[in-house]
């Protein structure tokens, strides 16, 4: 952890804020809702290296196993 930096950790920060908000934006075609969130996923998979996305899915996966209402639906 020591290796991290205040931007990195800004970053990530944004990104799991960004999966928040997009699960719960949901766009119906043809009586099916998509979420925003397949959308971000791949966006945050294009703009961050390996270990930074998986730190920012596990965190995001965590916050939703302890009970926030993060995932949609």
């Amino acid at each position: 952890m020591k290796n991290k930096t205040i931007k990195q950790l800004v970053v990530n920060a944004m990104y799991i804020a960004l999966l928040v908000v997009s699960s719960f934006i949901s766009v119906p075609i043809n009586q099916i809702p998509y979420t925003l969130q397949t959308l971000v996923v791949f966006i945050v998979l294009l703009m961050l290296d390996c270990k930074n996305g998986i730190i920012v899915f596990l965190i995001y996966t965590v916050m939703g196993l302890i009970g926030l209402p993060v995932f949609s639906g």
